[in-house]
Parts: structure tokens; C-alpha cells; sequence
């Protein structure tokens, strides 16, 4: 009898073993929900590019790695990136223009009319012009939600 108990003893620490080392892979690769930038790495693009897209309709979105406000978006902005492929990420840089007005945005049509308040920014591009170009957390989150559903 004592020879059945070690034998099921046995039986029963590696099959619990082999359950929970099965959920670790399984929440490792099909559950994740947590992602980087460098998942979209073949939607960056550089800011001098943003009107060179060929298509009618996207959104660029520019952020910075250190920005508190793009860290809090991220992976709302990521998640709806890894399903759409209408959004094209920029990290902000020196070259990225700031303005107050980003109102007079509206209707650019080329880089020289384009710049920025700040980080994070969702600029929104139809038939090659600027009609949305936004700073606040709340619109950004607002317009891709509507965007994907």
C-alpha cells in the first residue's frame, strides 16, 4: 500500500507540474497584454514622412518614451496599432516643429505647415491634409476607439 501512495504521490506532483508550467506558456504567448513600441516597429516613421503615406486615411502618432502622459496611453495606442493598419508612430525628436496654435494645422498639406504642442500627439490625415491634430489624452483615446469599432 505504501508502494501505491508514493507511486500516485509522484503521479500527482508532475501532472500539477506540468499543468501550471502549460498555463505559463499559454499566458506567455496568447494572453499577453502588455506591449512596447518595438511591436510596431515597421510603422515608425520618420516625421518629414508623415505625408508621404499612401493612403487616404491614417493617423500618425507621436510620443515620446519618457513622456508621462504617453506612458499611461501606450498600450491603448499599441493594442489598437497591432489590430489597424491605418497608425504610423513617430518618437519625437528636434526636428518635430512645436507650436501653441496647432488649430492653424488644419488643412496643412506639407511639412512646413505641420507642427506639434507636445507629446503625446495624434494627428489624423485625410486625402493628404491635416484634419485632426490633437495633444489631449482623452481625444486621442476617444478618436481611436471610435476608429475601431
Amino acid at each position: 500500500m505504501g508502494y501505491v501512495k508514493k507511486l500516485l504521490s509522484v503521479y500527482l506532483i508532475t501532472f500539477i507540474s506540468s499543468i501550471s508550467f502549460s498555463c505559463k506558456n499559454i499566458s506567455n504567448t496568447h494572453f499577453r497584454t502588455s506591449y512596447d513600441y518595438v511591436d510596431l516597429i515597421n510603422e515608425h516613421i520618420p516625421f518629414s514622412q508623415i505625408f508621404n503615406i499612401p493612403m487616404d486615411e491614417y493617423y500618425v502618432y507621436i510620443y515620446q518614451k519618457n513622456c508621462l502622459h504617453c506612458i499611461l496611453i501606450k498600450q491603448s495606442i499599441l493594442s489598437y496599432g497591432l489590430a489597424h493598419d491605418d497608425l504610423f508612430l513617430i518618437e519625437a525628436s528636434d526636428d518635430i516643429p512645436i507650436g501653441n496654435n496647432i488649430e492653424q494645422t488644419i488643412g496643412a498639406d506639407c511639412i512646413e505647415k505641420l507642427f506639434i504642442i507636445g507629446t503625446p500627439t495624434l494627428i489624423k490625415i485625410k486625402e493628404g491634409k491635416v484634419v485632426i491634430n490633437t495633444y489631449q489624452e482623452d481625444i486621442i483615446l476617444s478618436l481611436l476607439n471610435t476608429q475601431a469599432n
